[in-house]
C-alpha cells in the first residue's frame, strides 16, 4: 500500500503540470518545394494559476536554419496568449523536425526546477512545381529567388505567342473568300 502511495505522489506533479500550456494547433503538415518558406502560427496559452516563462525551440536533424520561431522566448501570466509566428523552409527532401516548448513556473527562474514540455511535429512533404501551373511558376520564382527580368522576360514570351497566334487566325479568317486556288497558294508561302 506504500508503494502505491509513493508511485501516487511520485507522478501527481507531472500529471498536474501537463495541463498547463493550451496550444491552437497539434501539428504542422508543410507541403512546398525544396526552398520555399511557409509562414504559419500558433497561439500559446497560460492555462495555469501562475505565471510561466515559454522558450520554444526546435528539435530535428539539423533543420535549425529552415525553422525561425519568433518570438522564442516570453512569459505569460494565467490566461494569457500569445501568438508566435514561425517561417518554415522546406528541406530538399521529405522530412519531419519537432518544435519544442518548455513551460516553466516564472518563480523558479534559475536551479533545479520542474517544467513541462509539448513537441509539436512539423512534416515537410516536398512537391514538385508543375510547369502548367500559375502557382507552381510563381513558387518556383520565389524558392530560387529569380531576376525581376526573368520574370519579364517569361511574360514578354507569353505575349508574343498570343500575338502570334491572333495573326494567323486573322490571316486564316481574311483568306476565306478568296478562290481555292488562290488560298493553296497564299498558305504555301
Amino acid at each position: 500500500m506504500k508503494f502505491l502511495i509513493v508511485i501516487y505522489l511520485f507522478f501527481l506533479p507531472s500529471i498536474a503540470l501537463a495541463a498547463t500550456t493550451g496550444l491552437s494547433v497539434s501539428r504542422f503538415d508543410v507541403s512546398a518545394i525544396p526552398g520555399q518558406v511557409v509562414s504559419e502560427s500558433v497561439w500559446v496559452e497560460n492555462t495555469d494559476t501562475i505565471a510561466q516563462n515559454y522558450v520554444l525551440s526546435v528539435d530535428g536533424d539539423g533543420l535549425d536554419e529552415n525553422i525561425s520561431i519568433v518570438p522564442n522566448q516570453f512569459s505569460l501570466e494565467p490566461g494569457q496568449s500569445k501568438k508566435v509566428a514561425m517561417r518554415l523552409r522546406a528541406p530538399e527532401k521529405n522530412t519531419r523536425a519537432f518544435i519544442s516548448l518548455i513551460a516553466q513556473d516564472s518563480n523558479h527562474p534559475s536551479g533545479l526546477s520542474v517544467a513541462n514540455g509539448i513537441k509539436l511535429p512539423v512534416y515537410f512533404t516536398i512537391t514538385a512545381p508543375s510547369a502548367l501551373s500559375d502557382s507552381g511558376a510563381v513558387a518556383l520564382f520565389q524558392a530560387h529567388g529569380t531576376i525581376p527580368w526573368v520574370k519579364g522576360l517569361v511574360w514578354g514570351f507569353d505575349f508574343f505567342l498570343l500575338a502570334l497566334f491572333v495573326y494567323l487566325r486573322r490571316r486564316r479568317a481574311r483568306l476565306k473568300h478568296l478562290p481555292v486556288e488562290i488560298q493553296r497558294f497564299l498558305n504555301d508561302i
